[in-house]
């Protein structure tokens, strides 16, 4: 990790923070659009608004920032486990527990609109149906 990377995460982190804000309201509600028995059109353009707008969108934002930061944490926590075990963990650095929770944040945001994209994929697959 190098120092520009804090800033950075934190700045994506903000606008994804920040979206996520905004718009989980509205794609929580649409996750819960009733499908009607005769007249689907209606409900399936707010999801397919909200799913191709809003929740996917942000969705692949996130998992594009943040998941792949996550893996190489994991990766060379691994491999200083291995190489020095718990005594690579010892000494306390601020800037790197920071970051770490700056991704851990957005990867717990990113899983819960992957969630709520599939319910929304699955909901727009019985409007169409």
């Amino acid at each position: 990790m190098m120092v520009d990377d804090l800033p950075a995460a934190n700045l994506l982190m903000a606008l994804v923070a920040v979206l996520y804000g905004f718009w989980s309201q509205g794609i929580s509600r649409a996750t819960r659009v009733a499908v009607p028995v005769l007249d689907k059109k209606q409900a399936l353009a707010k999801v397919d608004r909200v799913l191709f707008t809003r929740c996917l969108p942000l969705a692949c934002m996130a998992a594009i920032v943040f998941l792949p930061h996550m893996v190489d944490m994991l990766w060379s926590g691994a491999k200083a486990l291995q190489q020095t075990g718990l005594a690579a963990y010892a000494p306390l650095d601020s800037a790197r527990t920071a970051f770490s929770l700056v991704v851990l944040v957005g990867v717990a945001i990113a899983w819960h609109l992957w969630r709520m994209a599939w319910a929304l994929i699955r909901l727009r697959r019985r409007l169409k149906a």
